[in-house]
């Protein structure tokens, strides 16, 4: 997933810039895989804030470019931008609200369909 996020996913990272090519692909991906199966917010944060302690872990010298995702909020704001970015380009009918849950569900499907993942809505 984090190959198929750094393609079509992730906004495109700046070559001078000091970020890993694949920091915001694999948040992408982990997010993909365990952030949106979880039911309630509090586990969500919950999963963010373990995240950023292994970002912290991370030997900054043999994998340098993760550090920006250390602060609070920033992995939360990769997701849904590019959730709420994919959902921008959908049309739905007239009178139908693009929420939350829908943007979710349709980013869900569409990620799963694309990367050919079994998808339960």
């Amino acid at each position: 997933l984090a190959i198929w996020f750094q393609k079509f996913g992730a906004s495109k990272i700046d070559p001078g810039n000091a970020r890993h090519p694949l920091s915001a692909p694999i948040a992408l991906g982990l997010a993909h895989v365990f952030y949106f199966r979880l039911p309630s917010s509090a586990l969500r944060s919950d999963l963010m804030r373990l995240l950023r302690l292994e970002v912290m872990a991370t030997d900054k010298e043999t994998d340098p470019g993760f550090e920006w995702l250390q602060p609070v909020g920033v992995m939360e704001k990769i997701v849904m931008s590019t959730m709420k970015g994919l959902c921008s380009k959908l049309t739905v009918e007239e009178g139908v609200a693009m929420n939350a849950a829908l943007m979710e569900n349709l980013y869900v499907t569409l990620v799963c369909i694309c990367n050919r993942v079994p998808c339960f809505v």
